[in-house]
């Protein structure tokens, strides 16, 4: 009878090197990388109008919209690294 090569002698894999694990740490990095350049582009465009004198609220409130995502996604990204496994 032949063993199953997933699990002889050293055990089932770890959660964080299944197939699943990494597509989704896949997807926050690439989450993460989208929102990097999009708040990028936001702050040109808060620079810009701020040399008209006025800003839109609306645009200050995507920067802090998007920078609050990008900490959640980074704090997940970090507790991964760490070994404490993905929340999502």
């Amino acid at each position: 009878m032949l063993k199953d090569p997933a699990t002889h002698s050293i055990g089932r894999p770890a959660a964080s090197s299944t197939l699943g694990a990494r597509l989704g740490r896949h997807r926050l990095e690439h989450r993460a990388r989208r929102l990097r350049l999009t708040i990028a582009a936001l702050g040109e465009r808060r620079v810009a109008y701020a040399s008209t004198g006025h800003v839109p609220p609306a645009l200050h409130q995507a920067i802090r919209d998007f920078s609050l995502e990008l900490s959640s996604i980074e704090t997940e990204l970090d507790d991964d690294r760490a070994g404490r496994g993905m929340r999502r």
